[in-house]
């Protein structure tokens, strides 16, 4: 990526034809820049040709990997490669699948597992059990709202807030269809406010007054399963809540929906997974579109 192509700090969350961005408002396949990182061919090494041409080696296959950036003669020197550390469970974490992640206003990082959720003080994880028990503990989605509250959706369909060192759960009595995966939360500006949004397998819901609330998205997407949520901006300027379903792409402003974009429009395909608003060159809107056959930028 560019240095225009970095995402705007607090955003919420390829096909054999390759990917494909937009210019204005059509879609057009990306292209690798010059100076961007190559991976060198994986050769394996055969057991008969590993004793023939290699008498001395005591493996049966060697694999080469290598990670260099293709510049033309007389460049300048490539970016330093950042340093990566990984963490385990001696690290804290409460199981290894991560599965969302969100920072909070203050700084703190959150993570949700297929085993609970955990909080990093800049050193290790801590475990943040929540007033479950067992499988129910599996965190699919978690977000931080400007209140300083923490909200965790759950993968039996419930949804948990953590705010002023008190719980409340969400479930079927707050209006939620209970059976059905929390895949994303986004929290939106509205009117002089907020809002809060959640994305389940079964369609989209809106907190109103400590009740969730079904959106309705159109004909045809009564049951649609909504996967990924990113606050953003319409061509005009105007703000929106961009919605991800397995039927192409939404958009939606005080509950009203409407169809954005479908694979006939250009995206390489309608099943959306991840969404990412961000700022590009001169400030301008970005919305990144991840797929299951590739990755659009509108």
């Amino acid at each position: 990526l560019g240095p225009t192509d970095v995402p705007a700090p607090g955003a919420c969350g390829a096909s054999s034809s390759g990917s494909r961005h937009a210019r204005g408002q059509a879609w057009a396949p990306f292209h690798r820049r010059a100076d961007a990182p190559r991976i060198a061919r994986i050769h394996m090494v055969s057991p008969r040709l590993s004793r023939r041409r290699y008498p001395r080696a005591s493996f049966l296959a060697a694999l080469a990997f290598a990670l260099t950036p293709a510049r033309p003669a007389g460049a300048a020197s490539p970016r330093p490669i950042p340093s990566i550390r990984a963490f385990t469970l001696e690290d804290g974490l409460p199981q290894s699948t991560i599965l969302a992640i969100a920072t909070e206003p203050r700084g703190r990082l959150w993570i949700g597992t297929q085993g609970g959720a955990a909080f990093y003080d800049g050193q290790r994880f801590t475990p943040f059990p929540l007033p479950i028990a067992g499988a129910a503990s599996w965190i699919d989605a978690i977000a931080a709202t400007h209140d300083g509250a923490v909200w965790f959706g759950l993968h039996s369909g419930e949804i948990v807030r953590y705010a002023g060192e008190k719980f409340t759960r969400f479930g079927v009595a707050e209006g939620l269809d209970g059976a059905q995966v929390i895949r994303a939360l986004c929290e939106t500006a509205a009117g002089g406010g907020h809002a809060l949004w959640a994305a389940t397998a079964a369609g989209l819901y809106h907190l109103v007054d400590e009740r969730w609330s079904r959106v309705e998205l159109g004909p045809g997407l009564e049951r649609v399963s909504v996967n990924a949520l990113a606050e953003g901006a319409l061509p005009s300027g105007a703000p929106t809540l961009w919605v991800g379903t397995n039927l192409g792409l939404l958009h939606c402003e005080n509950e009203r929906c409407a169809s954005f974009a479908t694979k006939a429009e250009g995206p390489p395909d309608d099943r959306i997974r991840a969404l990412l608003s961000s700022a590009g060159e001169g400030g301008r809107k970005e919305l990144w579109v991840g797929t299951v056959l590739g990755l659009s930028r509108f």
